[in-house]
């Protein structure tokens, strides 16, 4: 990918606003090996496993690693847990996360999206350069 991870996440999370995909970002509160709580954000959601099916990506912190995005099994109300498949790194407090309604898009959609935009992007305004080692 063209973008660092950091710059990545941002973008897809604006891409995933202005798409109808991004339910919420928020930071977590706590995680254990199969669930996430996050109060404030997702303790707004009034009935339980309104969030099942749909994608939680860590975006920062210890819990974003490569493939550390998981798919909810389960959400509760009140309170603001998900649970999800074990994670490949548990999400620690502070770190930040998206969750996208997979049937809209999901994670691995919006970074092609992303992608296909900032190529299609390069090839309409190619830059002039000089070949510094023939000089």
């Amino acid at each position: 990918m063209i973008l660092p991870t950091e710059t990545l996440a941002s973008i897809r999370t604006l891409v995933a606003q202005s798409v109808g995909a991004l339910r919420v970002s928020g930071v977590v509160d706590s995680a254990a090996a199969t669930t996430m709580t996050a109060a404030a954000e997702l303790g707004a959601y009034v009935s339980a496993d309104r969030l099942k099916g749909d994608q939680v990506v860590i975006k920062t912190g210890t819990g974003a690693v490569s493939g550390n995005e998981r798919y909810i099994t389960a959400s509760t109300t009140p309170g603001g847990v998900i649970t999800v498949a074990t994670w490949d790194t548990n999400p620690v407090a502070a770190d930040t996360f998206d969750i996208y309604h997979r049937q809209i898009a999901d994670k691995a959609l919006l970074d092609l999206a992303i992608k296909d935009a900032i190529e299609l992007a390069q090839d309409s305004h190619l830059i002039d350069w000089e070949d510094l080692s023939s000089v």
